[in-house]
């Protein structure tokens, strides 16, 4: 039924979290838009499940639920959310949709879980709370699978706040909202989106299109959390704005994505004793192979966390948690310093989809995904210094990192963990939805020795890609 998505839309893509149901602020004028872009998501949908549940085992059960969420890629762009049930009825994971064929017809998937939009919507509440003002209006943007960006209005007031996910680092304008407007063209070409669309309408034959995971090797989901003396190594921390530019942690430090990435690659090669490691990384730890909690500040291991926080002095990372580019390959220092492990690693720039195939089908080893932050790269690019005081560096692009385990040559799909916790399940994205890829990952087991060395199967890869 085309219409269910129709009216979910409505009633989602700006809501109020404050009312059961909720507040529901919605032009009617764009309903014709939204129905004839539901009706092309709706369809992908039918076609994504028919065409995947003989690849993904986890979805051979599964079926489609209704349209729970709209998500906005840009301000005239909507991604539709479908849910995901199990054959008794339970949440299954979800499915982001283009309702758009200048989109790849599939944004992102995971097999298990609740649907992002409830996920998101929990862990944005606690932070509205603290904003004064009357009813709000939230509209999620979907920059990208790593980033997700809430713009929360105010029925009394002009002031506009956005919040991006994860860190929950909060952006203040004063002047109403931004506008919001992407090019399609500058993540795919016109030929990589024609080529998914026909990949799912099935035009192309599936069956010997290889998919790769790395089960055996599924890092353990750690979390971003916070530094309560308020400094790091590098010196004490600057007070931050009562207002913006606070991440959950304020006035504290947060990890930083990049510290919790090189902590889950390391828990990736203990769970798969990648090279014979199992044994010396956290050798004496009970703890280190439980998902940490999505809420603020979830150590759960003392171990893991005094890792991340060495990983976050070893990348030189900033209070907010960013961490320059150049220092993305310092945090491997954790691997000869606290584990004992002389690995070298290899940071390879414009990661393209053949090597990602590469690291995870040849060399068989999960590896450190990195990706620009499209959300600060376009804030500085539309609002002048006046409106934004960019945290990066001129030059600089802030980025995000996750720990990478699978593939899929269906849709260029990756398979990630995201490091924000247990509530947010393991996800398969479009991986030309991220700019700036790199890829971190092992190229020697004896860093003296350097790449040359490189003798078995399973270091295969090496820095020609």
């Amino acid at each position: 039924m085309l219409l269910r998505c129709f009216l979910f839309s409505l009633s989602f893509s700006c809501f109020s979290l404050f009312s059961n149901p909720p507040l529901i602020v919605q032009n009617l004028q764009r309903a014709p838009f939204l129905l004839e872009a539901n009706a092309i998501a709706e369809a992908s949908a039918h076609l994504f499940l028919f065409n995947m549940r003989s690849r993904d085992s986890a979805l051979s059960k599964s079926n489609l639920g209704s349209c729970t969420h709209v998500f906005w890629w840009d301000d005239v762009t909507p991604l539709f959310e479908y849910s995901l049930q199990s054959a008794d009825g339970e949440p299954a994971g979800y499915i982001i949709l283009s309702g758009s064929k200048a989109l790849p017809p599939v944004m992102e998937y995971a097999s298990e879980g609740e649907v992002l939009s409830s996920l998101l919507t929990k862990h944005i509440g606690s932070r509205l709370n603290s904003l004064k003002g009357g009813s709000s209006c939230v509209k999620w943007y979907y920059f990208s699978p790593l980033e997700l960006v809430s713009q929360i209005s105010f029925s009394n007031s002009s002031e506009v706040h956005y919040f991006a996910y994860p860190t929950l680092e909060n952006i203040k304008l004063d002047l109403g909202e931004l506008r919001i407007e992407r090019n399609p063209r500058d993540f795919w070409s016109e030929r990589e989106v024609q080529f998914e669309w026909h990949q799912l309408e099935n035009i192309y034959s599936l069956a010997s299109e290889p998919r790769v995971t790395l089960d055996f090797a599924r890092p353990v989901k750690y979390q971003q959390g916070c530094n309560n003396y308020g400094f790091t190594a590098y010196g004490l921390i600057e007070a931050f704005d009562t207002a913006s530019n606070q991440t959950y942690c304020s006035p504290h430090c947060i990890a930083g994505c990049v510290p919790v990435a090189w902590a889950m690659e390391a828990s990736a090669f203990k769970r798969g004793n990648c090279f014979g490691s199992a044994a010396k990384i956290w050798p004496n730890s009970s703890c280190w192979n439980r998902d940490w909690s999505s809420s603020t500040n979830p150590n759960i291991c003392e171990e893991v966390s005094a890792t991340i926080w060495k990983a976050h002095d070893y990348c030189s990372t900033s209070c907010d948690g960013s961490v320059d580019y150049g220092h993305l390959i310092s945090g491997q220092a954790i691997f000869p310093n606290v584990f004992n492990l002389n690995y070298r690693f290899y940071l390879k720039s414009d990661l393209d989809f053949s090597g990602i195939q590469d690291v995870i089908g040849r060399a068989h080893q999960p590896f450190i995904l990195r990706g620009d932050g499209q959300w600060q790269k376009y804030l500085a690019m539309h609002l002048t210094s006046f409106q934004y005081s960019a945290t990066a560096s001129p030059g600089e692009t802030e980025g995000h990192a996750v720990l990478c385990y699978g593939y899929d040559s269906i849709g260029t799909k990756a398979y990630i963990c995201m490091g924000w916790g247990s509530s947010f399940p393991d996800k398969w994205i479009d991986i030309n939805s991220i700019s700036g890829r790199a890829g971190i990952y092992v190229v020697s087991l004896n860093a003296e020795e350097g790449a040359s060395a490189l003798e078995t199967k399973a270091l295969e890869v090496t820095e020609s890609h």
